[in-house]
C-alpha cells in the first residue's frame, strides 16, 4: 500500500535522529487556559427571547482571527435579534444568520480557515460528509438497484459542471496546499462515493486526465476518470469548474442496467429528477422538497443514540480519498492506476 503522504514525517525523523529532539508543542485541552478564561472579553452571552443566557467560551488561543470577528460583530450589535434558524434538539443550534436561512453573513471579508487542534475525545463519533448518498433520488435509485430492476450495471456516466468560484468560497478553496487539490477533490469524490454506494462495489482502477493551473499553488479546474469496478462495471466521470460568472452548477448521471436505464439530474439538492427507461419501466419522478442534509445529520444521530457507526464512516472518506489521490497519480503518470496502491486490499472492505 503507498502510505507517501503519511511516509514522510517518519522518513524525516530518521534522517535527523542524531540530532536533539525539538521541544514538544503544548498539548491543547477542551479547557481553557486561566487567563483566557478570566477575560470577559472571551465570553459572549447570548440572552435568549423565551428567557435564559446562554454563555460561549471563546478560545483566541485556538481560532485568533474567528474570535476577533466574532468579537467585533458582537460590538457593532450585528446579531440582535437574529434567529437560531436550524435547531435539532440534543444535538446542535444554528444562528448568525441575518436571511435566517443558513446562507447569509457579514459585509466583512471571508476568514481563512483555522483548523482546531482539540483532541476527539472519548465519545465523540465522526463521520463523512457524503450528502448524496442522501438525496431522494440516490435512495430511490439504489433500492431499484438492490431490487435488482435493473439487472446488472455495464456502466455509469457523471458529469458535473460547478459554477464559477465567487467571493463567497472559501480562500482554502483556491489553494492546493490546503484543499488538497480541485474540482476532483471537491466535486468528483462525491460522484465516486455515491457510485460506490449505488453499485455495492469497490473501485479497482482508474485512468484520468486533469487540466492543470499555471501556478502549482493553484488547483485544477477539470478531471476526467474512467473508474473500473469489482463487480465488473465501469463508469466515466466528467468534472468541470466553469469560470463563466453565473453558471448554473448541472450535475447528471446515468446508470445503464441490463434490463433499464436510469437517467438523474441534480440541478439542485431542492430539483432533482429520476427517469428509468426500458421494457416495462418508464417511469419519471421529480423532487422537489428534499432536504438531504436534515436526513444526514437524523442519521449521524440516531447512530450516535443506537451506539452504532454513523453511515457513510470516516473508512468510506478514505477509501474516497484514496480514489482520488489515484485518479492525481494517473493524470501525473499518464498510466493506468490501481486503487490497491492507495486504499490498501479491497478484498477486506465492505461498502456500507
Amino acid at each position: 500500500m503507498r502510505k507517501s503522504l503519511f511516509a514522510l514525517p517518519f522518513m524525516a525523523l530518521a534522517l535527523v535522529a542524531a540530532k536533539p529532539a525539538p521541544p514538544l508543542a503544548p498539548v491543547v485541552t477542551h479547557t481553557a487556559p486561566a487567563a483566557i478564561a478570566a477575560d470577559p472579553a472571551n465570553r459572549l452571552n447570548i440572552e435568549l427571547s423565551s428567557g435564559g443566557t446562554v454563555v460561549i467560551q471563546l478560545r483566541p488561543d485556538i481560532a485568533p482571527n474567528h474570535v476577533y470577528r466574532i468579537q467585533s460583530l458582537a460590538s457593532q450589535g450585528f446579531y440582535n435579534g437574529l434567529t437560531f434558524h436550524r435547531v435539532i434538539p440534543g444535538f446542535m443550534a444554528q444562528g448568525g444568520d441575518p436571511k435566517g436561512v443558513g446562507s447569509g453573513g457579514s459585509n466583512l471579508p471571508n476568514l481563512t480557515a483555522e483548523f482546531s487542534g482539540l483532541p476527539h475525545m472519548r465519545g465523540v463519533m465522526a463521520m463523512a460528509g457524503f450528502t448524496h448518498r442522501f438525496l431522494a433520488t440516490s435512495r430511490k435509485l439504489k433500492s431499484c438497484i438492490a431490487s435488482g430492476r435493473l439487472g446488472r450495471i455495464d456502466l455509469a456516466v457523471d458529469r458535473l459542471v460547478a459554477n464559477a468560484l465567487g467571493a463567497h468560497a472559501p480562500a482554502w478553496y483556491r489553494d492546493r496546499a490546503l484543499a488538497g487539490g480541485g474540482i476532483a477533490m471537491i466535486g468528483m469524490i462525491h460522484a465516486i462515493d455515491r457510485l460506490r454506494w449505488l453499485l455495492d462495489a469497490e473501485i479497482t482502477g482508474v485512468v484520468a486526465l486533469t487540466r492543470m493551473p499555471a501556478a502549482a499553488s493553484e488547483v485544477e479546474g477539470s478531471a476526467l476518470a474512467m473508474l473500473e469496478f469489482s463487480n465488473g462495471a465501469q463508469a466515466s466521470l466528467v468534472a468541470h469548474r466553469s469560470p463563466v460568472k453565473g453558471h448554473e452548477r448541472s450535475h447528471r448521471y446515468e446508470i445503464y442496467g441490463e434490463k433499464l436505464i436510469a437517467h438523474c439530474s441534480v440541478g439542485s439538492f431542492a430539483l432533482q429528477e429520476l427517469e428509468l427507461v426500458g421494457p416495462g419501466g418508464d417511469e419519471r419522478e421529480t423532487v422537489t422538497d428534499d432536504r438531504p442534509f436534515v436526513a444526514e445529520i437524523q442519521e449521524f444521530t440516531s447512530a450516535l443514540i443506537a451506539g452504532r457507526k454513523a453511515t457513510p464512516d470516516l473508512l468510506d472518506a478514505e477509501i474516497a480519498l484514496g480514489v482520488v489521490l489515484a485518479i492525481y497519480e494517473s493524470a501525473k503518470t499518464r498510466q493506468p492506476i490501481g486503487t490497491r496502491e492507495f486504499i490498501g486490499d479491497i478484498s477486506t472492505l465492505s461498502p456500507a
